[in-house]
């Protein structure tokens, strides 16, 4: 009740002294912004229907998210387009890592595989970058 108080400004200085000291709880990481092109909505659609085409952008989705992990944000922004964001020291490893684990993701026979475009938006040396 006393941290109550205090943030409702009507504290005494025993509720102050009392309250746990101030953690901030998210920290700013310097990051870097990469869009990630999977192409593949249509073509997938076409080939074997609408959900499977939901269900691959999804798992695409579920793949984005476990490269950037905790200190990342993943952002669908289309069909099958994807705002990426990753702390500036994971960035070179993430980037790497998502043409492979993107194309690893089974799709109909009959459509082609992932093959994502990432483009590097800000805080890296490089932009538009296919990755395979």
């Amino acid at each position: 009740a006393s941290v109550v108080a205090a943030r409702r400004g009507a504290a005494t200085p025993a509720d102050v002294a009392a309250a746990p000291p101030y953690t901030p709880v998210d920290r700013v990481v310097p990051a870097a912004s990469m869009m990630v092109d999977l192409g593949c909505f249509e073509r997938i659609r076409a080939a074997a229907g609408q959900l499977t085409a939901e269900r691959t952008v999804a798992e695409a989705a579920g793949v984005l998210g476990g490269l950037v992990g905790d200190e990342g944000m993943v952002e669908q922004v289309g069909e099958d387009r994807f705002l990426v964001h990753v702390a500036l020291e994971h960035w070179h490893a993430v980037l790497c890592s998502v043409g492979p684990a993107l194309a690893a993701i089974r799709v109909p026979g009959r459509a082609d595989p992932i093959v994502a475009r990432t483009t590097l938006l800000d805080g890296a040396d490089a932009t538009d970058q296919k990755v395979a």
